[in-house]
């Protein structure tokens, strides 16, 4: 395999570097802010919505913090997420990722739940994720929690193979100016500005703005891949906190996107499919606003609400418009009955109100629909042996418009070994609710000219009004051990039983006349597939010296889908996601305030989409020449251009390029 000279001269270079300059770094230089073991204390709250050690979490979670975010040189989230075991980040063009956790893959992967500060950007029309508008000023990430395995039992339907919940700072950790900018080759033209402050004692604040322009790729055929991408958003967050018993909370968001696209558009008329520049342009904004008591140490309230807006136009493709309210409440408390029972519930309600408009190859059945959703959960975690053995218990319970009563349940055992070993096993249920597109769309995906009827006939796929929801048991066990202040390692086993997937049934064609006469072969959606997912991964931290460490991540995965119906051809192929992936960090702090920091990754080849396997391998140098002003270099993807997916429902696959950009931060506290 062509990774084996690049890894080896990765880690021989990194071995080299770290003992060529052993005795010129300082002894206190720590690499980043927090050490291997304070890094496996600290506190998450994805898997449970509140607050729990990261090494006593019965459940695969991965967190990439701020600082290494920085360290990496990246300029997107997807790109930061790559790190992670077990999830599958390609990027299909300039401003298109296919990003999902444990298989699947898609440019809309319906099985991973996204978060940002809590707020859900899974887009329900679509079932999937909008990368391009998943984004922030990335030095306000504090971490990014990722959840591999389901997560419907706390967050509800759609959270099957994974959670990924994206933190920003507090506002009282952001004070001061930060001013960013750089260009490249690709990574044409960026800016950054964030100024942040205290108001009386315990008010804090931020406002942030920030610009990204990046060029188009190449096609397959070596011409203008024609997806340059344009980035406008700006945000603010404020936090008052009593250091008493309330904290409240205020982010708000606005942005501007314009991603062009290449669309292959079909027609009932000669060439029959063109392939042509759209203008695709995005706005939008949230407000989010969130209230917690505290009653005691061990008692408290949550109270959430938020409201989403967006509105995009893909050409004359389609133009949508979708407002989400949602309002949660949490209660946790503490009881001792046979044994200590910490207990967290909650309610909440969300409308999403979706306006749309088609065309000739999109038709959204019905335009304007609002869908309501409501939800109850409730989970308790029992102490079986004090400091020794617990057993977390809890179920959602949701209602919702397209598949009605959902009950997702999960039961997790979490065994102390001792101070430096965790053993955790679950069980879980978790499902994914239907979409519009699957109960009333239908789109064009074919166009040609049939050379028997001699007629323009069309390839349609088409919703079903009894599309039901997929459906997941999975069973999960893990290892999880630090035999040294120096080691860390996370061992995750999975087997994943799927009913129900999503599939596509031939139809009995048809004749249309209008507007002229045309042969139509529908394709309908149903859950005519089932199937098995099993792997295990690895995740692995090595930190010798406070001026050097390495992240070794592996991660195996099979899938194995069989028919349910009769003939049904699946939307999703096993062979679409890749069997195996090693991912490798280093982080090296050099002296006179150097800092090279490097990035490895081998994709095994996707068969189903004819993408080869491909490495990739990222460089970051960075110098603090003065206290709070950093000048760095990143060359990305250095070693070849490449592929790296290929089934985009909104645009057409580019190939990756190799890019270098130059970035100037300068920061005052």
């Amino acid at each position: 395999m062509r990774i084996l000279p690049s890894f080896i001269t990765i880690i021989l270079i990194s071995c080299l570097l770290v003992g060529g300059t052993a005795n010129a770094v300082e002894p206190d230089a720590d690499l980043t802010e927090l050490s291997l073991e304070e890094l496996m204390g600290v506190e998450v709250t994805t898997p449970s919505k509140k607050e729990g050690s990261l090494f006593d979490t019965p459940a695969a979670v991965y967190v990439v913090t701020g600082e290494e975010i920085r360290r990496s040189g990246v300029r997107s989230i997807p790109d930061a997420l790559r790190i992670v075991p077990g999830v599958e980040v390609a990027q299909i063009n300039a401003n298109e990722w296919a990003v999902t956790i444990r298989g699947f893959n898609n440019s809309f992967a319906n099985k991973l739940l996204v978060l940002v500060d809590g707020r859900s950007v899974y887009d329900p029309f679509f079932s999937g994720v909008f990368w391009d508008e998943v984004d922030t000023l990335l030095e306000d990430i504090d971490r990014i929690e990722v959840i591999r395995g389901p997560g419907g039992a706390i967050w509800g339907a759609n959270a099957v193979n994974g959670v990924i919940n994206i933190i920003t700072k507090e506002a009282k950790d952001t004070e001061g100016i930060f001013l960013q900018g750089g260009g490249g080759n690709v990574e044409q033209g960026f800016a950054g500005l964030r100024y942040g402050g205290k108001a009386g004692e315990n008010l804090y604040y931020r406002a942030y703005g920030k610009f990204y322009n990046r060029d188009s790729f190449k096609s397959r055929s070596g011409g203008d891949g024609d997806d340059d991408w344009k980035s406008y958003r700006g945000g603010i967050r404020v936090d008052w906190d009593n250091k008493d018993s309330d904290v409240v909370t205020l982010i708000g968001d606005i942005y501007k996107i314009n991603a062009n696209r290449s669309l292959t558009i079909s027609s009932l008329f000669p060439p029959f499919e063109q392939t042509s520049r759209v203008d695709s342009n995005t706005t939008g904004g949230d407000v989010l606003l969130r209230w917690t008591h505290a009653f005691s140490e061990n008692s408290n309230t949550v109270f959430q609400t938020y409201y989403d807006i967006a509105e995009g136009e893909v050409g004359s493709f389609t133009k949508e418009k979708r407002q989400t309210f949602d309002v949660e409440f949490l209660n946790r408390f503490k009881l001792n009955f046979l044994t200590d029972h910490d207990v967290i519930w909650g309610l909440g309600y969300r409308v999403v109100n979706e306006d749309l408009n088609g065309s000739f190859v999109f038709d959204p059945g019905q335009e304007n629909q609002t869908d309501n959703l409501y939800s109850a959960f409730v989970q308790d975690e029992l102490t079986l042996i004090s400091e020794k053995l617990f057993l977390t218990i809890g179920s959602k319970f949701e209602r919702n418009d397209f598949s009605g009563f959902e009950i997702q349940p999960d039961a997790r055992l979490l065994w102390a070994v001792n101070e430096t070993n965790r053993i955790w096993a679950a069980v879980s249920r978790a499902v994914r609710t239907p979409s519009r597109t699957e109960k009333d769309v239908s789109f064009v995906a074919d166009a040609f000219l049939n050379p028997e009827t001699g007629l323009p006939t069309l390839i349609v796929a088409e919703g079903s009004e009894d599309f039901e929801s997929e459906d997941l048991l999975a069973l999960e066990v893990g290892y999880r051990t630090r035999p040294l202040n120096s080691v860390f390692i996370d061992i995750t086993g999975f087997y994943n039983h799927y009913k129900n997937l999503e599939s596509i049934k031939p139809g009995e064609p048809f004749i249309v006349n209008e507007p002229v006469p045309h042969l139509v072969v529908p394709l309908i959606f149903n859950n005519g597939l089932k199937g098995d997912g099993y792997g295990f991964e690895i995740a692995t931290k090595w930190s010798p010296v406070d001026y050097f460490r390495l992240h070794a991540n592996y991660s195996f995965l099979e899938l194995d889908l069989e028919k349910d119906s009769d003939n049904p051809e699946p939307r999703f192929r096993g062979d679409a996601s890749p069997n195996n992936q090693i991912k490798v960090q280093s982080f090296i702090n050099l002296p006179y305030n150097v800092e090279l920091d490097t990035s490895l990754y081998w994709v095994e080849k996707l068969p189903a989409l004819d993408i080869p396997s491909y490495t990739r391998l990222d460089v970051k140098l960075g110098w603090e020449p003065l206290e709070g002003v950093e000048i760095s270099v990143v060359g990305q993807n250095l070693i070849e251009e490449h592929f790296e997916f290929s089934d985009s429902f909104i645009g057409n696959a580019t190939r990756i390029p190799r890019s270098v950009f130059g970035v100037l931060t300068i920061e005052f506290k």
